[in-house]
């Protein structure tokens, strides 16, 4: 109960929405806290004709940390790991 109210699904998913976009928020802050920081010290150590890739670096590495956490996620969701060992997806 929630205010003398029970907690249906309405409620859930207004809580999991507010949830959902706080956490892309907090990814997207971390993703431009990234790209500010990296961005200079691989211009710095980059050869002058390949700076314009110095923002690269930080972009792929923060999608594919983000890529691998999503991904965790949907296999708990699934009932499984990615811990290396058989699938248990669905059994």
């Amino acid at each position: 109960m929630v205010g003398g109210e029970r907690v249906n699904a309405v409620h859930i998913r207004s809580a999991e929405r507010a949830l959902s976009v706080g956490t892309w928020l907090i990814v997207a802050g971390a993703m431009l806290y990234s790209i500010l920081t990296v961005t200079p010290l691989a211009a710095a150590h980059t050869p002058d004709k390949w700076d314009w890739t110095a923002p690269i670096l930080p972009l792929v590495v923060d999608a594919a940390v983000v890529i691998v956490v999503r991904l965790d996620a949907v296999l708990a969701r699934l009932g499984a790991t990615a811990d290396g060992g058989p699938s248990r997806c669905g059994g």
